[in-house]
């Protein structure tokens, strides 16, 4: 089942700072304990030049990691955001799956949540192998209310609108 994104985070500020990972394929079970493992240990330790970070994470529909960090106390540094990374990029190590490719799109057709390169999804939507009534994932949002905003939009709302047919 697809989640509702308006549920998550409903404890920070709707200008918290966000980012949105996205792995390749879903994760299995054994997979999402390991992330969980990773930032649980990483998040209560956060910092930014000392002051630590007021953040969450959640796993959503078994494939997206989502970070956000109320920066009212204290905000995300060029430093933290790397050390952010830098522990992203240990998951993917220890999993052998990708969660930085910024040139895969998932998208959701019939309650079935797809992910494919992004060349492949352009061809598909504009050959009309994708319908408009799919909803497709915007990563690219990175505050809390463009996340519930606009995380899932409809394919006739979202950027890929003008490759429609």
């Amino acid at each position: 089942m697809i989640s509702k994104v308006q549920s998550y985070f409903l404890d920070y500020p709707s200008e918290s700072k966000l980012w949105v990972f996205m792995a390749e394929r879903p994760l299995m079970a054994a997979e999402l304990d390991v992330v969980k493992v990773y930032l649980n240990n990483f998040i209560p330790q956060w910092q930014a030049h000392g002051d630590a970070l007021k953040a969450g994470f959640e796993l959503i529909d078994n494939q997206f990691i989502v970070i956000t960090v109320d920066e009212t106390p204290a905000a995300a540094s060029g430093c933290s955001i790397d050390s952010m990374t830098r522990i992203i990029k240990e998951i993917e190590n220890k999993l052998g799956i990708r969660f930085t490719d910024r040139m895969l799109i998932s998208y959701v057709e019939d309650g079935q949540l797809n992910t494919v390169k992004l060349s492949e999804f352009k061809q598909r939507v504009k050959n009309g192998e994708i319908s408009k009534n799919a909803t497709v994932y915007n990563n690219s949002v990175s505050n809390l209310s463009d996340f519930w905003d606009h995380w899932k939009q409809p394919i006739i709302e979202s950027w890929a609108a003008s490759l429609l047919p």
